[in-house]
């Protein structure tokens, strides 16, 4: 979240306004990581080991985004490696998925999605969800970006006070 803010400064001139950047809320992660189909266990449909570093391939390490590029839905269209490779944090608490992190939320776990590549094919299923601490380095772990529009900040913001 550090970074977010870091970088949000760093590309000020050349943001839009009001546009930030920040990880992904656990349903933004999941409707990326699906087209929004929760019929898809996985980002191309049904599994397939030739798609995702998972524990099944025996790489045992992470490896460079973009390996396996056929990986996504939509004909390549989709973000790629959000099956495998790394647990990629979002910024919901672990244990209250409808609360956002904050600056008070110091050491409560938070959630992380994808699976990695020291897990089978189910911790690496779109549904799949984790919760560590942001304390220890984990080197299964890693993190998305997005840039948020002043639109969506404003309806994020709505949409968890209000609780819909």
């Amino acid at each position: 979240m550090a970074y977010c803010r870091w970088l949000s400064a760093r590309l000020a001139g050349s943001l839009g306004p009001g546009q930030v950047v920040r990880l992904p809320l656990e349903w933004e992660w999941q409707l990326a990581a699906t087209a929004g189909d929760p019929s898809r266990d996985y980002p191309w449909g049904a599994w397939d080991a030739r798609m995702a570093n998972t524990v099944e391939n025996r790489l045992g390490r992470t490896v460079t985004v973009g390996l396996y590029p056929s990986a996504t839905w939509g004909d390549g269209a989709g973000p790629l490696d959000m099956a495998g490779n790394v647990w990629e944090w979002c910024c919901n608490l672990y244990h209250e998925p409808r609360k956002r992190v904050t600056a008070g939320d110091k050491d409560a776990p938070r959630v992380l999605r994808g699976g990695s590549w020291g897990y089978d094919r189910h911790g690496c299923r779109g549904a799949s969800r984790f919760g560590n601490g942001p304390g220890p380095r984990d080197y299964g772990a890693g993190f998305r970006l997005l840039l948020a529009s002043p639109i969506s900040e404003s309806l994020l913001t709505e949409t968890l006070v209000s609780g819909e």
